[in-house]
Formats: C-alpha cells, structure tokens, sequence
C-alpha cells in the first residue's frame, strides 16, 4: 500500500498521501492548536507523511516547523512554511514535499490560531506496513507500556515548548520493581532518546514533554505513544482483536498505581457482520503496583501450546475504578500495528485513513450499552465539504458491526479524497483498519477527539466533476464530454476555463449528467476548469492544453512561494520569515530568445504548479502578481503599473527536476498583499459561493508614503480601496508607515469595498481609535472592518506595524469586550468590533452563548444595502429578523456593551440615530469640534429625523452658548437639510459665530434629516474651520 496526497485543487501527480477521514466527533477545547509530530521525518527511508483535519467553518491557518534533534531549525527550501486548510478539510503532505528537503532525520511541529485542529502523522517501514501516530502536546506525567519491547526500543523525548525542560525516565519491570532511571534536560524544540529497559517507562518532567515509544517488533516498526496516568474507568474496550491466519493480537497492560489491580479479561468473537457478542474466553489476571502484563489470543483462548487460534473480534477489560493503560499491537509477519485501550464511548470521534479506497479498508462500530439502539448516520464528503452520500446504520444494545469501506459506499474515488462523518445517538467506540485475516498488511487506524464545532456542510451540494473523455489533453475547438454530479436537466450550467466560459450543451440526465463543451480559444499550457451551475463552482478539473504545432511536450514542475515576516506586537520581526505559498498566481513559460510567452499556467493552494515546454530551448519561467486573469493584480504606481514577479532561467537540454521560485524580499510584499485579498475572497465565498468579488488593481511600492499627491511618485496619502475606480493603493515606505505585510490593515480597508458594493457605507471617515465617541456611522463601518479582517483571518488580534520597518504595533483584541480606555457603545468601533466576534466565533467570553456562520451575519450586513446613516442597531434589527430564536441572548450581549438595545421596537434604542423630531417640536444640544480637531465625533454634529406629508417646513437653530470651546470668535455653527440618501437638499451657513441659521423650504412627503455642524471644510468655500457652540433647534410647518 503506498501513501499519496490530495486536496482541493491539488497539482501534485506522485506526492504522499491523499487521506480520507473517518469522522466521528468528541469534545474538546483549546485557545489554538499545537501539533506535534516527533516521527515524522525519520529519515528518507521511511516516507511518511504529515496530516491535519480543520473540523472548523473556516479556513485555517498553519504554520510548520521541522526542528534538528538540537532544537534548531533545519535549514531546507521552505521552512518554516505556512499552509492554509479549508473550512472541515484537511491537509496532507509528506515531509519532503512540505519543507523541500529529505533531511535524514528531525520532527515537526504545526501550529495554528484555529482551536480544534487534527493531526496524525503515517510512517511507512518499506515493508507494506503503515503506521500512524497522533499528534500530541505534551504531558508532565505519562507512562509508556512496552512489556517486551523494551529492550529492542528507544524512547524519544520531544520538547515543544520555547524553554528548557528537565525529566526524568523510571523503568519497571513486569513485577513492578525499578530497574532503571534516567534524568536530563532538554533544549527548547530538541529531542532526546533515551534506550529502553524493561516492561514500562513513567516520564516525569517539568514542562510539557512527548514521549514516544520507537518500537522495533520482527515485522516492522511501531510507535506508542505516552498515556496520561489520571484517566480512572472500570470497563476498557479494545474494538479489535484478531489472531490465526498469518495475524497475533497481544494485549499489554500496565499499572501506574501504587496498589495491585485486578482485571478481568472477555474475548468476543465476531467475524461477521452484525451479531450478538457472547464471550468466546475469558482471562483473569493481578497486575502488580507499577507491574505490567500481557495476553495474546492463545492465552485468552487457552490455546498457548497449539497454533493461533483464528479470532476476529473484540476485547472487555474490567476493573476496579482504577487507572490503568494499555494497548494492543496486532502483528504478521510482514507489519505490525498498535490499537491504544479505549475508555470512553463516544457519539462523535475522528479517524484518518491513508489508502481509504484499499479493497481492505474496514470500518467497525462497537454498541455495548444495554437499552437503546444507536442510530449511526454516515456521511461520505468530498474533500471541500460539500456531501457526497448518506447511510444510515442501526446498531442494536451490545452488538459490533463492522463493513469493509468499499461496501458501505460505490464512491470508491471519494473514499480516497474525501472525509467520512459519523454521528451517533448513543455513544459507540469505534475504530478502522487496513488489512486483516488473510492480508499481510495491518494498519490500524485509531479514534482522535474533535471539537463539538464541526458541522456538515448545507446539504444543497455543490456540482462536481467526475471525468473527462476523451481525456485531460485538449486542444482550442475541441468537444469534450464532461460527467457530472449534482447537477440536473433544468440547471443553468456553463464552463469556466480559467477566467473564459464556454456554454454547455446537456447530453445525458440520466444517473450522473453528461455535458458537451468546446473548448475556447485559451492560450497553450495548464487550466482548471470548473462547471458552474447557477453561480456555484465545482471542483477543479486540470487540463492540458496542445499547442497547434506540437512543441510543447516538455512538462515542469515548481513550487512558487514568498517570505512573510512574523507580525508580532512589538511589529514587523524581519529575522523570522515563514515560507508562504503563492496561491493561484499566473505561470508563464517565456521563449528567452524572443521574449514571448510560450505557456501559461497557474499555482495551485500549494504553490504548485506545472507548466508546458518545447525540448532544447533557453527558458525563463516566471510566476507573476495577478491571477490567471486581470480582475486582482498587484502593480507598481511608481513604475508605469509593472507587475512584481519570481522567476528563473532554465535550460531545456537538462531540464531541472523541480523548480523552486521564491521572491525576495520586495517581491514578497506584493504577493502578500495579493493573498490578503484572495483570503478575503475566502471568506466571501463561505458567506455565499455566487459572490462575485470586485475586480482590483492594487498598487504599491516601497515608494508609497502617507503624503498627499501624485501616486505615479509614491504620494498616495494612506492604504485605501476604491470601488469606483477598481483600484486601491497600499502603503510602502519602510521608513513610515509600510502595510505590505499588515494583513489586518489590508482587510480591514478592503472590508469597506465591500460595504459599498454590497451593502451600505455611508461613514463620513476619518482617524479614529478605542476610547472615541464615533459618529454611529462611522463606529458601525470601521468595527465591522476589524471584524471582517479578523474572520478572514480567523483570529481576533488586529495588529497594524508602523515605524521604520514596521517596528512598531497599533493592536487591538476583538475578544475584549470593553477593551482599557474604551467608551461603550454604538458610537464605538470597539462595540462594533467585538460583539461581531462574539456573534462569530468559538471562544466562551462572558455573555457569549452563541456561534453564528458568517453567512448568516453576512446576510443580515447585505440586508443593509438599501439603508440610510446605518449604524449597529440597523445591523442587529436586520440579524434577527433573520434569526428570531436568538432575540434573548443577543439582546444580553448588546447590553453588556452598554447599549439599551430593546428588539421589537421601533426605534430600538432610546437615544436612537438619527434623533426623531415632530414639527411644533424644539431640541437643544451641544456640538464641538474646535477642541478635538475631529470632524468625525458623535459631538461634531449632530442629526435629526423627521416625516413629513409634504408642504413648506421651516428649521432654524438658535445659538445660545460658546460650548466646551469657550471662544466667542468659534461659535459658528451651520445648518444643512438633507433627503434620506445623504444628499444635501438644503443648507444655512452664512450666519457669523453667535448667529442663527435657518432654512424655510417647500417638502415632498417623505422624510429627511437636519444636521447641526459645527465645523466647515476647504470645500464649503471657507477654507475648513472648527467650533463649538450650544443650540436650540426647531422645526415648524408654515
């Protein structure tokens, strides 16, 4: 059996291993996710290969490291290297492919803002046997049983921690009597292996250490893990136990206690499918204090002096309520395996299969509850989510039920490329393996726990690509027939063939849809294409696109990636660079002779790519900054809009194996900046996959400073999106204020793009920070702007790098709620911000009982499109008339946020904005802007609402104090009448300071909006002015 790799998208033709995941699902919890993997990479020859399943809604970021036994990074092509994973998908990889190296020796560590992470890592003996190893934390007490392996096995120690860590390793023999001890410290990220001895090892240390057991059986070589000492139960279940035919079960038992246990040992024979379990044998044994023992399946069946007797089932361990650890390795003579004792059933576990499709790949459920039946739905998902097929099971009390994969569902090539969900109404334990009575191979695949977070995708599944005939060589004009699923006759479907669509003609609706489709005129070289079905994508199929003269016979491989300083809070750390993969960037292949573009391709979520290339010539391959297609870009302002790029020169009469391109340093700020908007796009396509995102140019270069003037010299002034012109301008300048590698500063500004296209953004700007008193409009655009850049980067810290370098840091933590210094309410960002995260995410913060998609808080943000002077309260009125169920504890959470928030009414906070005023009606107030220098406060200006049926209306305002100012020469406040859009209607600003002003006009029934200013800018002709004053406004129908 041998491992590949496979994902969504994925390039890569002999990589390690494409693993499918049997899910079942438990609870657990953590503020982010370490993984370590201390047998990894044990050398080039055992390959293996490294796996991580995001059980989240959303995209995870993840950072892998391999550390040298010293604990200092190896030095190879890409490492550190960072990896996005896809919402409820996973990602594997080998080793070499990860870091580009085939270092002899090392371990890995994985690390993500993303709580709930998965990870295993599978190592293969070269023998036909795989072996997999969860990933771990570390543990200050932990015991390894080895019973008679110690002497052929090493114990590694693995530090993952950034200080020194101190252990010491005691050795039992089976009687419980110390017949070793060894104590040293280990360097922070290093590894020490310690020689085994006897029956078990007790590794104590004073920070979290992984201890792994490196077990050298006849067949092959296994791994164990150590085993917390607390874990107290009465009954262990072991979910399979085999012997005879080739196969020997042995189980070993280890005592961490001080006092002897008892256990009771039953055998259940079942080879079949669904049965009732009787007790084939039993065995009762005493395992001394600190003592360990063992049973194989002669010895439980009394058959010790005979053959192996054939066993195909499962083990009950009964005890004391007592800690005990254990586990069982299942041996032939070719491969060898380890099953841990399980503890505690569970409804929902996960299991991570290499080779899914392997006519052995078996999956067994174990019902030992007396009373109710266990209804068990099993879904089959694609790699992306999206639902492929549905079974469901009935398991009666006290019953195993056990279906080779191939069985269970016809998809044979989803098994290999797709997730597995169970759900059960009872708890179950469970288990699956590769191999069994009769196979030389034996794998098992044992149970990992899973955050409650994961949830199936919508069951609206999205289209999929199945084949393509005559084949994936195309040329343009060609008629290809495409097989499809979920799609039907009455859909509207095309193709899209990189950024060109091309209409389909529907051949077949019969079991799975065959389309016809030609394919356009589309430059030579690699292109996905995909079946659109009413604005939603499918899959990736790659294609190969002929030359008309047949040169391009020549396939490259490469990998595209740019160096991404840590953003930490003291800035930009320049000395620690992560290898970032160039997403889904334009690849061309250029004739160096002529300088023309022979081929075109595209990375892929790896960075990989492949592109096409005629024997013998003189090459520059190059990945540029801009998608396949113009619709996102990054571009030089001060270099007549030149693209930044990566490339090499390659001679084809020795072709390189693979090419490895990575950017500069320079070059790296505009790849940053392009994957920035790609993970905003990320998250768009989570809120409703038929977004189309706007098109933009986005322009930097070193050259941009935060002065004013022309872009073309680096003058943009600051880092902005502009919808009207698809364009936005990022700053540079290492010596100010550079945003190249700032992706929260990046989102953020990209964010309020899309509040204008696809919803309301009617903030008048400007500077604004924690602890200001906003204008609503303005704390309601910029907190949904944080909030935004923190869900598409899936973390609550905002971070924007200033000073030289970046060496300097404004944060912010959405998950504060009133953050030092703040001023709660709908007029601060910081209100905004953080109950948009606590609507989102998955943390519990007091007051935080919910979770939200962000597809239904995207909903209610789109629902805003057709307000005026939109503010929070607009937002929360819109999010539960969507989701009315949640009015008690959203309210709650409002008003921990000081906001007297009442839904239902109308207006649904009692200092509502605009304030309503009747005619025949006065209001007093006081606006300030000349001793704060803001045009954006709350007390700059203030606004009022009113209806009327139609006819003449006057306003006047009245000044009757200097305000907080206290400056007679700046009390010139001015009036404006507006319509509900915002557009000014009317104004009265020729009063002088202590004047009134008034505006007496004929109305059309409708209703409008007076604002009260008091300060004026260059464009109203005066040059901009600031002041404060007391007023007394009026409103009166003539």
């Amino acid at each position: 059996m041998s491992l590949r790799a496979c994902g969504e998208g994925d390039l890569r033709p002999h990589s390690v291993c494409a693993l499918a995941a049997l899910l079942f699902f438990v609870q657990a919890a953590a503020a982010q996710s370490e993984l370590n993997f201390p047998v990894a990479m044990r050398g080039v020859n055992s390959p293996g290969a490294v796996s991580v399943f995001n059980p989240s809604p959303y995209y995870a970021d993840l950072k892998i490291a391999l550390y040298a036994s010293d604990g200092v990074l190896r030095r190879s092509a890409a490492n550190p290297v960072a990896y996005r994973i896809p919402p409820r998908s996973r990602f594997a990889m080998s080793p070499a492919e990860i870091f580009g190296t085939s270092a002899p020796a090392g371990w890995i560590q994985a690390t993500s803002s993303t709580s709930g992470l998965q990870g295993l890592s599978f190592s293969s003996d070269g023998r036909g046997g795989v072996e997999s190893e969860e990933s771990s934390q570390g543990l200050l007490d932990q015991v390894i049983p080895l019973k008679d392996a110690g002497s052929g096995a090493t114990i590694l120690l693995t530090n993952p921690g950034s200080d020194e860590a101190r252990f010491t390793v005691i050795f039992y023999n089976e009687r419980g009597v110390q017949i070793g001890r060894a104590a040293d410290w280990i360097a922070p990220h290093a590894q020490r292996s310690v020689r085994a001895l006897g029956a078990s090892a007790r590794v104590y240390a004073d920070a979290r250490v992984v201890a792994t057991a490196v077990v050298e059986r006849p067949a092959s070589v296994v791994f164990v893990g150590g085993q917390a000492v607390d874990q107290l139960a009465a009954a262990r279940i072991v979910p399979h136990f085999v012997g005879g035919n080739g196969l020997n079960s042995t189980l070993i038992l280890t005592n961490p206690t001080n006092s002897p246990v008892q256990v009771d040992i039953r055998l259940y024979n079942n080879a079949g499918a669904p049965a009732a379990l009787t007790p084939a044998a039993q065995w009762r044994m005493t395992i001394p204090a600190n003592g360990s023992a063992s049973a194989d399946a002669a010895l439980i069946t009394g058959s010790a002096s005979g053959p192996v007797p054939v066993v195909d089932g499962w083990l009950r361990i009964d005890s004391p309520n007592a800690a005990l650890n254990g586990l069982v390795i299942v041996e032939s003579d070719r491969a060898a395996t380890v099953i841990p004792v399980q503890s505690t059933p569970l409804e929902r576990f996960v299991l991570t299969i290499p080779g899914a499709d392997d006519p052995s790949a078996t999956l067994a459920l174990l019902h030992t509850a007396q009373g109710a039946r266990a209804s068990v739905n099993v879904t089959l998902s694609w790699p992306d989510g999206a639902t492929a097929a549905q079974q469901t099971v009935q398991l009666s009390p006290n019953t195993r039920w056990s279906l080779r994969l191939s069985r269970l569902f016809r998809e044979t090539a989803a098994l290999s490329d797709g997730l597995i969900t169970i759900r059960s109404s009872v708890p179950l334990y469970g288990m699956a393996w590769i191999g069994g009575p009769g196979s030389p191979v034996v794998s098992a695949i044992n149970p990992q726990t899973l955050t409650p977070a994961y949830a199936l995708e919508p069951s609206v599944a999205a289209p999929r690509i199945l084949r393509i005939e005559p084949g994936a060589d195309v040329t343009p004009g060609m008629r290809v027939q495409v097989h499809a699923a979920n799609v039907g006759a009455g859909d509207g479907v095309s193709f899209v063939f990189g950024e060109q669509t091309a209409p389909a003609l529907l051949i077949s609706s019969g079991g799975d849809a065959v389309f016809q489709v030609e394919v356009p005129r589309i430059e030579p070289g690699f292109v996905n294409m995909k079946l659109r079905r009413d604005g939603i994508d499918s899959n990736a199929a790659w294609l190969r696109v002929l030359d008309a003269d047949g040169l391009l016979t020549e396939t490259l491989e490469g990998r595209a990636f740019y160096q991404k300083p840590e953003v930490t809070d003291t800035g930009w750390d320049s000395s620690q660079r992560v290898m970032t993969p160039v997403r889904r960037a334009r690849v061309e292949v250029v004739d160096r002779a002529t300088q023309r573009v022979i081929s075109v391709s595209e990375t892929d979520n790896h960075g990989y790519f492949r592109a096409l290339a005629p024997k013998g010539s003189d090459l520059t391959v190059r990945v540029l900054s801009r998608l396949r297609g113009l619709h996102l870009r990054v571009a030089d302002n001060t270099s007549g809009a030149r693209l930044y790029g990566i490339s090499q020169e390659i001679d084809m009469r020795e072709p390189p194996q693979r090419l490895w391109l990575i950017a500069g340093s320079q070059a790296s700020g505009a790849f940053n900046i392009l994957e920035a908007v790609q993970r905003g796009n990320d998250l768009l396509a989570l809120a409703d996959r038929r977004i189309t995102p706007p098109p933009v140019t986005m322009y930097w270069s070193v050259r941009n400073t935060n002065r004013s003037g022309a872009v073309q010299d680096g003058f943009v002034g600051t880092t902005f999106f502009s919808l009207s012109g698809a364009t936005a301008f990022i700053l540079g300048d290492p010596n100010a204020d550079p945003d190249e590698f700032d992706d929260s500063v990046i989102l953020h500004e990209y964010a309020h793009m899309l509040a204008v296209r696809f919803s309301k953004d009617d903030s008048p700007g400007a500077s604004h920070g924690v602890g200001d008193v906003l204008d609503p409009r303005v704390a309601w655009s910029e907190g949904f702007a944080n909030f935004f850049s923190s869900a598409a980067r899936n973390d609550p810290i905002y971070r924007d790098a200033k000073g030289f370098n970046g060496g300097k840091t404004l944060r912010y933590d959405l998950e504060e709620n009133v953050p030092p210094g703040d001023r709660p309410g709908y007029w601060s960002e910081a209100s905004v911000h953080s109950l948009l995260w606590d609507l989102f995410d998955d943390a519990a913060d007091a007051g935080d009982e919910v979770r939200f998609s962000f597809s239904s808080l995207w909903e209610a943000f789109a629902d805003l499109r057709n307000d005026y002077f939109v503010y929070l309260p607009y937002f929360l009125e819109r999010f539960l008339a969507r989701n009315p169920e949640s009015t008690d504890v959203v309210r709650s959470m409002v008003q921990l946020r000081s906001i007297d928030f009442q839904p239902g009414v109308r207006p649904s906070v009692t200092n509502p904005f605009p304030r309503p005023i009747a005619f025949g009606q006065t209001a007093a107030g006081e606006v300030n802007s000349l001793t704060t220098r803001r045009t954006n406060l709350s007390q700059s200006a203030h606004f009022f609402s009113f209806t009327t049926s139609g006819g003449p209306a006057t306003i006047r305002m009245d000044i009757e104090g200097l305000g907080r100012g206290n400056n007679p020469a700046a009390n010139d406040l001015d009036l404006y009448l507006r319509d509900l859009t915002g557009r000014v209607i009317a104004k009265s600003d020729r009063g002088l300071s202590g004047q009134f002003e008034s505006i007496s006009r004929v109305l059309s029934e409708g209703s409008y909006i007076i604002e009260v200013r008091s300060f004026s800018t260059p464009s109203q002709g005066k040059g901009g002015a600031f002041n404060s004053g007391r007023y007394r406004l009026s409103l009166q129908a003539q």
